[in-house]
């Protein structure tokens, strides 16, 4: 049997008395640790997760934002259980997820993370989200949120329910999905940036984005803005590098090549050429400061992208 009363009080130790449900911003990681630690404890004897899952969803519709994350951390612990997320439409959990983004900052948190987990590479439950309008919900509440690891998250959830889902890809594209990735590529977040240029860079290899999208109609902004994503990356060779962040520019700009090189202008080319050329130096530079960074993954990719410019 389930303790949910003792969850409920495990959940909650952390929350100030002065805070109100309509007060909860975000999660605290290390309250979100301890919250996780409950779950697990909790669940030590459950042999169920469907019927646990059941439970969870009569409590997603409570007042108390609490009960909610508790409810939530709980579904969060079940779909990590394998095939435990392709019961989720026979279950009726989808909507009452789908619901709780339009609840607080925190309650969102943990639905995004929720959404990413069970909707990656698993087409039924990707389509069955999609059924309830999904994309358009995730689409309408990264859009909304103040916060911006928040946007970081719902950007994910978003990657996981197009990924190698042709029909959704297709749907996100044809309804201004490039122009709304050009926006996130302007946070000052770089959690939001990678993960935008992430699913560019999938969207690139797939070949679902057409070149009107991205050089058509002066649309050729999206790539002056990652090469200017390049440039304030290589500011300064004496701090440190987000080496990841680095490599998803560069890979993302060499798919662009890839997809549209014949039809790139002149111009275009040459600033793409430039660039590429002024980071193999930096990255060299880099290299001689920080030895123990590595950074050929990256300097392969713009020695690939070099080229294919030739």
């Amino acid at each position: 049997m389930f303790d949910w009363s003792q969850l409920l009080k495990w959940s909650s130790r952390y929350i100030e008395d002065t805070y109100s449900n309509s007060n909860i911003r975000h999660i605290d990681p290390e309250r979100l640790e301890f919250l996780q630690g409950a779950v697990r404890e909790a669940m030590k004897n459950v042999v169920d997760p469907n019927k646990l899952i059941l439970e969870a969803k009569d409590k997603l519709s409570l007042s108390n934002d609490e009960e909610v994350l508790a409810s939530l951390a709980v579904i969060d612990r079940c779909v990590e259980l394998p095939d435990c997320a392709l019961n989720f439409e026979k279950l009726g959990i989808v909507q009452p997820l789908l619901s709780c983004l339009s609840r607080s900052e925190e309650v969102r948190s943990i639905t995004y993370q929720i959404l990413s987990k069970s909707m990656q590479n698993n087409l039924p439950v990707q389509n069955s989200f999609a059924k309830l309008g999904a994309l358009s919900l995730l689409k309408q509440s990264v859009q909304g949120e103040d916060s911006e690891t928040n946007k970081s998250k719902g950007i994910t959830a978003i990657s996981s329910l197009v990924r190698h889902n042709k029909t959704l890809e297709g749907s996100f594209i044809s309804d201004n999905g490039i122009p709304l990735i050009a926006l996130w590529l302007h946070s000052e977040n770089v959690g939001v940036r990678e993960r935008a240029l992430s699913l560019l860079r999938h969207l690139l290899i797939q070949g679902v984005v057409k070149s009107e999208y991205i050089i058509g109609n002066n649309n050729s902004k999206i790539i002056d803005t990652i090469l200017t994503l390049s440039k304030n990356n290589s500011i300064s060779n004496k701090e440190y590098q987000n080496i990841q962040y680095g490599e998803t520019i560069s890979e993302t700009l060499l798919e662009l090549i890839n997809a549209f090189n014949p039809k790139l202008s002149s111009s275009s080319k040459d600033k793409i050429r430039e660039e590429v050329n002024k980071r193999m130096i930096f990255l060299i530079d880099y290299c001689k400061l920080h030895p123990d960074d590595d950074i050929s993954p990256e300097y392969s990719t713009l020695i690939q992208c070099e080229k294919l410019l030739v």
